[in-house]
């Protein structure tokens, strides 16, 4: 009995020894998480030390919304980053790039969302209706459209859509060539050629569809060029303007996205242009060239456009339809009545435009009579001209399509540029054109020049030696290439960079003695406004030292 007691008592001594030693690490353990506690406290108030101390070493621009450090902030709600205000009125949510995890390795979620990123097509932006009289921007300042950011990097999915897209449109004369000559051995290519060539019975209307021209394939070509544009002047939506556009470059590609820009950042302010009257016989080019608002570039298709303006052209008209109906002529903004009823040179310039172009005789008086009034406010009686129904049917859709001013977009140089690149400077062919001049004064539309910084060097042409048989013939005459010598164009960044409007003076008719003193005036001041747009803007764009020449 004694025995057990004393291994009893031994145990229990053990289990004391035990518990003791259990309670002295359980005291070390509390100690060391105190202690692991207070290191991590004073981690986290170093590490805002350090970020408060870089803040204030970085300099002002790097403070923007778009730096990557912010001062810290003492709550969640402040740490929180503002988003950056878009400098158009295009807002759009861009997928943000996935970042590999911590060691430069990739998990496979971050993968899969890349993947996604790459391959998916990016959104489209969510416009808000701006008034006309609000189409005004910071003068000198660089914007990026459709809320594209200055360091945007297109994915691979409108990478390729872009190149695919481009390179099909600008190659159509090749493809219609390869088929022809796959037409002798192939059936398949006889029945795509016959189907290729058979557009060109199709009609070409309408002419500027607007729907055509904010489509998601023009979305991808501006941000496969990354385009941004800069005002030096905001433009009014109530006025007319002929644009000079420069450079033509070997494919009038940059005109063709700085009018689909125009339509959408713009949308009611209707921008037309003029091509070669050759664009006009190739297939799909006349017809997208129709939608996006460009003519035949004659001096009739000039002044029907112009005729759809606000400072002359249907003012004329709705004198003469005034005259017509026995009442007195409209009065209009500008306080004044219309003075040149009657006139060979209103009459000339109140053409209907291409969309009536085909209606002939009564029909096309019709028409011009019912669009003066529409635009005027002025009511005709009943059956004061004949066809009177269809025509203000047609009216109405003229004063849908062009509630505001328009722009007539003009390429100068035309297919003598194409001829005139070179890989070191700039060189456009304005010295000896000034058919434009005459137009623009004779309609009282001021000119509005424009260079397209990176439009020269999208695409290549050549030989040169065929340059005076282009020009007899109208037409280019040569080898068109791009990337890797296909159709695809370089991905250049291309900026629109517009100048202050030439003033032109109040409308003026060729018989008047001062007329072609004015044109030479006019000319001299639209060669050294496009001189100092281009000068002005190419050290921003990256050109500084690439000089321009004049021919």
């Amino acid at each position: 009995m004694r025995q057990r007691i004393e291994n009893l008592e031994s145990e229990l001594a053990e289990r004391e020894e035990n518990l003791m030693a259990a309670q002295v690490s359980c005291m070390t353990l509390e100690t060391s998480n105190t202690a692991l506690q207070q290191a991590l406290a004073d981690a986290r108030r170093l590490k805002a030390q350090l970020e408060a101390a870089l803040f204030e070493g970085l300099p002002a621009r790097g403070r923007g919304p778009h730096s990557r450090m912010a001062a810290p902030a003492s709550s969640p709600q402040q740490r929180r980053r503002e988003p950056a205000a878009p400098v158009v009125s295009a807002e759009v949510r861009l997928r943000p790039r996935t970042k590999p995890s911590k060691g430069g390795r990739w998990s496979l979620g971050a993968l899969l969302r890349e993947a996604a990123r790459q391959l998916l097509p990016e959104p489209a932006p969510v416009r808000t209706y701006r008034h006309p009289s609000q189409y005004t921007v910071d003068n000198g300042d660089v914007y990026y459209s459709d809320g594209m950011p200055a360091d945007y990097e297109p994915t691979l999915f409108t990478k390729v859509f872009a190149a695919a897209t481009l390179g099909a449109y600008i190659g159509v004369p090749q493809i219609i060539l390869s088929l022809a000559a796959l037409s002798f051995w192939f059936w398949w290519a006889r029945i795509a050629l016959a189907a290729l060539m058979a557009t060109c019975y199709l009609p070409l209307r309408p002419l500027f569809w607007r729907r055509a021209a904010s489509s998601f394939v023009f979305l991808c070509w501006r941000r496969y060029f990354h385009f941004s544009y800069v005002f030096d002047q905001s433009l009014d939506a109530y006025n007319d303007y002929v644009i000079a556009q420069f450079p033509h470059g070997a494919f009038p590609l940059g005109s063709l996205v700085c009018g689909t820009f125009m339509a959408t950042e713009f949308p009611e302010y209707t921008c037309y242009a003029l091509a070669a009257n050759s664009s006009f016989l190739v297939p799909v080019w006349r017809h997208v060239h129709t939608w996006l608002g460009t003519m035949a570039a004659t001096e009739k298709n000039f002044r029907r456009l112009l005729a759809l303006g606000t400072r002359k052209g249907l003012r004329s008209a709705a004198a003469t339809a005034a005259a017509a109906a026995g009442q007195p002529p409209p009065q209009h903004s500008d306080g004044g009545a219309s003075s040149c009823a009657g006139s060979a040179e209103c009459s000339d310039a109140g053409t209907p435009p291409a969309s009536a172009a085909d209606a002939g005789g009564a029909d096309s008086q019709a028409l011009l009579a019912a669009a003066a009034a529409a635009r005027s406010g002025l009511e005709l009686p009943p059956g004061a001209v004949a066809g009177e129904g269809a025509a203000t049917q047609r009216a109405t859709r003229l004063r849908k399509r062009n509630p505001q001013g328009v722009s007539i977009g003009v390429m100068v140089g035309g297919i003598a540029e194409m001829y005139l690149l070179h890989p070191d400077y700039e060189c456009i062919k304005l010295l000896d054109r000034k058919g434009f001049v005459r137009v623009a004064i004779e309609h009282g539309a001021d000119i509005l020049p424009v260079y397209m910084l990176g439009a020269s060097r999208m695409t290549s042409f050549g030989p040169t030696w065929l340059a005076d048989a282009a020009r007899k013939l109208r037409m280019s005459i040569g080898v068109l290439y791009g990337a890797w010598g296909t159709p695809v164009p370089r991905r250049v960044p291309l900026r629109m960079a517009v100048g202050v409007p030439v003033s032109v003076g109040p409308a003026l008719q060729r018989s008047d003695p001062g007329f072609e003193g004015r044109v030479e005036r006019v000319h001299a001041a639209v060669v050294e406004a496009i001189r100092h747009v281009y000068y002005k803007h190419r050290g921003a764009y990256g050109w500084g030292d690439r000089e321009l020449v004049i021919v």
